[in-house]
């Protein structure tokens, strides 16, 4: 196992957020950005819900 819960969560944050600041570098691809407010907050929720099955399975 590496890692605790917390950690992990960490740099899952870290590599989607990474991953959608990649995309956004070009000005032509702005308006993905737009359209990838709705899939950061689906990443989010699906990063804590994640998070909290890990958290369960830890304690």
């Amino acid at each position: 196992m590496k890692g605790s819960p917390t950690s992990v969560f960490i740099n899952d944050v870290r590599a989607a957020w990474d991953f959608q600041q990649s995309k956004c570098v070009t000005p032509t691809r702005m308006r993905v950005c737009r359209s990838l407010i709705e899939t950061r907050r689906w990443i989010a929720f699906t990063i804590v819900d994640n998070f909290i099955s890990q958290s369960v399975i830890w304690v």
